[in-house]
């Protein structure tokens, strides 16, 4: 089956009913309407870059307003990837309208008219063609998106049935989405009026979707308004096919209500919207509160804010066919909520000076807490149009956005891009190619305009909060409509490279000690601009000194380098680092002395038998003064690139240089030192000669011992 017609010019009916409410709805909200439009931005431009996540197959043209150097790496780095579901005799609807879910351990796509579930490495488990699924039978069935829950481990898909006036809900009764399912009709009656592109919101408490309804599904069909419903999420993850539910008033003067995807616990859910105003431009961007769950009091509240003015894209051309690709308008493609901030993409016009206007991508930051505007910028480019953004913030907030692109040189093909947390603002990485177009997309061109979409897929890995896994369409001509499935992740990109503030460059520069992967990794930096990708949140640092080969010439960072030579990768970095030179003077000592010297910048003594560079700025003096370590030594001359047997010189260093000193035995000492052995020697043999000249005199004889005295008698 063919898809019968249902945006192109759909505007125009819608805008025919909103006029005579708007002029009333504006008598009570002045301050919105009367609001002043802001003057268009420029847009910013940037360089794209080609990353495919299995060859590189297509290398895109430089944009003819680059900012910067191409650089050597990209963020976000893209990891598994596969071409997944795609038009086919069976499933020949047009556009497929991508949706995309991950979960614990499964990828999940939905198109026009089929949902299909794949591990993580990429292969396909099963397909369901989705009137077989919903049992909706020859029903005109469109719009599907899918959901994953992991507060409540159940994926959510839903549908529009446009013959039954209704949006079909299944819920899975557990994480695994090849296993059994329940089933819901919202509302719970048939309408029969067509419930146009129904969004899904899953959040802590509730699942909301919302519809623009018109009377018909045709392009003829009359606008009726924008309503939404409010669901008791613990019932229908229970398996309920009739919770409990809150309805809102049809709103002719509201147009295309989107529910925010929530990532992350929050009782809190929000919708945002495009406000239009009289002849189809924009400047107020509507975000409603969503409080409390059916059956209990469920409270709205709308906050407007005053954005840079939208208007119409215009048809966005492509190569290999006349016709182009229907940008369809500025409703929201995409939103979603994350560490308390809300993220907005949809297409609008933007205008280049002495160019032609090309569609582009639209990204607005807002605070619900505040209800405040806090980022308001475009994804453009001055030679490609940008189309149907789809965006999700993993789980340290930073953002990665996915879109389609094409121009006269390029098939229909994905883009990615990426900002970190810390970022400044307005700020993105060089958008890159994911998966480029092999044909044309003319499956079905209605009024001279190619369907390719309305919307694309985002969804943060669950069980990786790391990464971010994406899906859009590429054209491929006869076959029809693709599809291209694949993981992402955020990283910092440090553009780094380094000059000298004299004089040329070394072989080798400064190295960048940095995180990538979980693993330490050193890098590099050269004299053209390279980019590390190092892991969010890590610390990484520079070289504040480093030493040319060959050890004669070192490098040191300018004093006004210190903060740009280490910081933590939670924002990207540009920079050209500046560094001194200096020269060695390279200084030999020979055993014997030493040699002092002094500059203005250095001084030391170099000891004998010892060598030492020492390093000076250019066209430095440096003073050299030999000294004998002892009177036995005298200096004896200057080698190298000095020379003289001054013992105090001075050499003036330009460049590389090398200096000897030598030291020999002084000779004066070494006479001294003869001429006093010898006058030793002679007094030593005149004092030997007198010794031997004296007569030799016996010892004297000791005296006899006395007489023995006899022992004394008695008394006679």
């Amino acid at each position: 089956m063919q898809r019968a017609p249902m945006r192109t010019g759909r505007y125009i009916s819608f805008i025919a009913v909103l006029v005579p409410t708007v002029l009333l709805v504006g008598a009570g909200a002045g301050f919105v309407w009367a609001a002043a439009i802001l003057p268009p931005k420029p847009s910013g431009s940037v360089l794209e870059q080609t990353q495919d996540s299995q060859a590189p197959e297509f290398v895109g043209p430089t944009q003819d307003d680059p900012i910067g150097p191409n650089p050597s790496a990209a963020s976000p780095v893209l990891g598994a990837g596969w071409d997944a579901l795609a038009y086919s005799v069976t499933n020949h609807v047009t556009p497929p309208d991508v949706h995309l879910a991950a979960g614990s351990s499964q990828v999940v796509e939905a198109v026009n008219l089929e949902f299909g579930v794949f591990t993580k490495a990429g292969s396909l488990v099963v397909t369901h063609p989705l009137a077989t699924f919903f049992g909706t039978g020859l029903d005109y069935i469109t719009d599907p998106q899918v959901q994953y829950d992991a507060r409540s481990g159940r994926w959510f898909l839903s549908v529009s049935d446009g013959t039954q006036g209704q949006v079909l809900l299944a819920v899975s009764r557990t994480s695994d989405a090849t296993g059994t399912w329940s089933f819901s009709r919202v509302p719970s009656t048939p309408t029969y009026d067509c419930l146009d592109q129904p969004i899904l919101g899953v959040g802590s408490l509730n699942v909301i979707l919302s519809v623009n309804v018109y009377s018909e599904c045709t392009s003829a069909g009359t606008y009726l308004g924008a309503q939404y419903w409010v669901l008791n999420k613990t019932q229908l993850a229970s398996g309920s096919a009739n919770p409990s539910m809150l309805a809102s008033f049809r709103e002719p003067s509201e147009f295309s209500l989107h529910p925010v995807r929530m990532q992350g616990d929050n009782p809190i859910q929000y919708l945002v919207s495009t406000r239009w105003n009289i002849g189809a431009t924009s400047n107020v961007i509507e975000l409603f509160t969503v409080t409390g769950s059916p059956p209990g009091t469920v409270a709205v509240t709308e906050r407007d804010n005053v954005m840079r003015a939208v208007s119409l894209p215009p048809p966005s051309t492509q190569q290999g066919s006349g016709l182009p690709l229907d940008p369809d308008d500025f409703r929201v493609s995409d939103a979603t909520w994350s560490g308390g901030v809300v993220w907005v993409g949809f297409n609008q016009r933007c205008a280049h000076p002495f160019l032609p206007a090309t569609a582009c991508v639209r990204l607005l930051e807002l605070d619900p807490r505040t209800g405040k505007l806090v980022q308001d910028f475009d994804v453009a480019s001055t030679t490609r149009h940008y189309l149907y953004p789809a965006l999700a913030l993993d789980g340290r907030g930073n953002l990665a956005v996915v879109f389609g692109f094409s121009s006269g040189s390029d098939y229909p093909g994905i883009m990615v891009t990426g900002r970190l947390l810390g970022d400044a603002p307005e700020v993105l990485q060089p958008p890159t190619v994911a998966k480029a177009g092999t044909g044309a997309e003319t499956t079905w061109c209605p009024q001279s305009v190619c369907r390719y979409g309305d919307y694309f897929g985002a969804s943060v890995d669950p069980s990786d909060p790391t990464q971010i896994w994406l899906a859009g369409e590429v054209g491929r001509g006869s076959l029809g409509w693709g599809t291209r499935i694949f993981a992402a992740r955020v990283k910092a990109m440090l553009t780094l490279s380094f000059g000298v503030q004299s004089g040329g460059l070394p072989p080798n520069g400064p190295t960048l000690h940095y995180v990538a992967d979980g693993h330490a990794v050193t890098a590099a930096i050269g004299g053209t601009p390279t980019t590390l990708l190092p892991d969010p949140g890590t610390a990484w640092n520079i070289d504040s000194m480093f030493t040319a080969t060959g050890g004669q010439t070192r490098y040191l960072a300018l004093a006004n380098e210190t903060a740009n030579l280490n910081g933590t990768a939670d924002h990207s970095v540009s920079e050209v680092l500046m560094y001194a030179v200096q020269y060695g003077l390279s200084i030999d000592v020979g055993t014997g002395g030493s040699v002092a010297y002094g500059s203005n910048s250095t001084n030391g003594t170099v000891a004998g038998g010892t060598a030492s560079t020492i390093y000076v700025f250019p066209g430095s003096v440096v003073r050299l003064t030999a000294r004998p370590s002892s009177g036995v030594w005298v200096f004896s001359g200057w080698a190298g690139d000095i020379g003289g047997v001054s013992s105090s010189s001075s050499i003036t260093v330009d460049g590389p240089r090398a200096v000897r000193a030598t030291f020999s035995l002084s000779w004066t000492f070494v006479a001294s030192v003869v001429a006093g052995i010898d006058v030793t020697a002679v007094i030593a043999v005149l004092v030997l000669r007198r010794r031997r000249q004296k007569p030799v005199v016996p010892p004297p004889t000791p005296p006899p011992p006395p007489p023995d005295v006899p022992p004394k008698g008695p008394d006679s």
